[in-house]
């Protein structure tokens, strides 16, 4: 196989990811001012329930990327390091582009544990849940 095509089925299997790392920051970035005043959102805490879904997800999806993926053995053997590492370095740049570049947000160490907390269990939930189903398929695809 050609190596660019090898290389588009990589960043396919990643792709995911890459939209939701997007959104993440599309929604960091949104000013207060401009978040609606809706019930839900005046729950105490929410916001910390917001990163951690947030990072949850990023990490499934990076865990099931990397996992697909078969152009780099050592991302497909590591894949729980590779999706918690970038998700934790992501939550934290997150949260430092709060803290210094966007005027109307703020950056917060708490709001970093929930994004830590939920990369781990995202990667965690993965490994128990969906790594059977994959490699069986996988298996499968290889007769």
């Amino acid at each position: 196989m050609q190596k660019s095509r090898k290389g588009l089925i990589f960043i396919g299997h990643l792709l995911p990811a890459i939209i939701w790392g997007v959104g993440i920051f599309i929604v960091i970035s949104i000013p207060e001012s401009a978040i609606p005043k809706v019930r839900l959102l005046n729950i105490e805490h929410i916001d910390k329930v917001i990163h951690f879904a947030l990072f949850f997800i990023f990490s499934l999806l990076l865990c099931f990327g990397f996992f697909k993926q078969n152009l780099f053995r050592s991302l497909q053997g590591h894949y729980m390091v590779y999706a918690i590492s970038i998700s934790v370095i992501y939550g934290g740049f997150t949260e430092v582009i709060q803290a210094t570049w966007l005027i109307s947000r703020s950056g917060n160490v708490w709001d970093f544990f929930a994004n830590i907390t939920g990369a781990i269990t995202g990667a965690l939930i993965f490994y128990g849940l969906f790594k059977n189903k994959l490699l069986k398929n996988l298996n499968k695809n290889k007769l």
